[in-house]
């Protein structure tokens, strides 16, 4: 019996929104037999392959700075109902040791990522679109504590890359896209609310594709 294609939920937002936050509550909320989750940072080119902004740093914050052609690879192989294995990312941080990542197919594929709707290539594959909103303070906030924690940048590297690289970045790249998403998610104070909703969107395709699966 051939496999159903998955259910493909593709979340954009800016950095800090809350993209991997939600995510990782989607996937407590239900089994690995039920939804698999990919994220475009682990298709970031070899930092030497990475373009470089007018005073010589590397933007990472561009479309071409990923490796589109081995994620549309892999967004094929979970369509015919196959595993794909990755390594992953580590944003350039030699205190990290980057893992071998094994992700089996599922019936809903959510995919995250600041370009995931910029992507032409990606489009074909997508179901269901998802936006996160969220105030520039509170996202400049979040992740000035992200990338001094998990990243080991210093706040004057985090300040230059998000006016010279991160802001904008979302509005060429992400807010242009915002209108055609199918559910819009204001995630300023908490996303429960926007879980939530998430939540009853996949449990609705569950039953579609096969309703013993809830």
């Amino acid at each position: 019996m051939k496999t159903p294609r998955p259910y493909v939920i593709a979340i954009a937002g800016g950095s800090g929104s809350g993209k991997t936050s939600i995510i990782n509550a989607l996937k407590e909320h239900f089994p690995s037999t039920q939804i698999a989750a990919l994220s475009q940072d682990d298709y970031y080119l070899p930092i030497e392959k990475q373009p470089l902004d007018e005073s010589g740093e590397v933007n990472f914050d561009l479309p071409e700075c990923i490796d589109w052609p081995l994620l549309e690879e892999h967004l094929t192989t979970f369509q015919l109902g196959n595993s794909i294995s990755k390594t992953e990312y580590t944003f350039n941080n030699d205190a990290r040791t980057a893992k071998q990542i094994t992700i089996a197919s599922a019936p809903i594929l959510l995919i995250e990522g600041l370009f995931v709707f910029h992507e032409t290539t990606l489009q074909p594959f997508i179901d269901f679109k998802v936006f996160i909103d969220v105030d520039e303070a509170e996202k400049l906030r979040r992740r000035l504590n992200r990338d001094s924690k998990e990243r080991g940048y210093s706040k004057e590297q985090i300040l230059y890359q998000w006016n010279e690289h991160v802001s904008p970045a979302f509005f060429n790249f992400l807010m242009p896209n915002r209108a055609q998403c199918d559910l819009l998610i204001d995630n300023n104070i908490s996303f429960k609310k926007g879980v939530e909703d998430l939540i009853e969107v996949i449990q609705q395709e569950l039953k579609k594709s096969k309703p013993s699966l809830l």
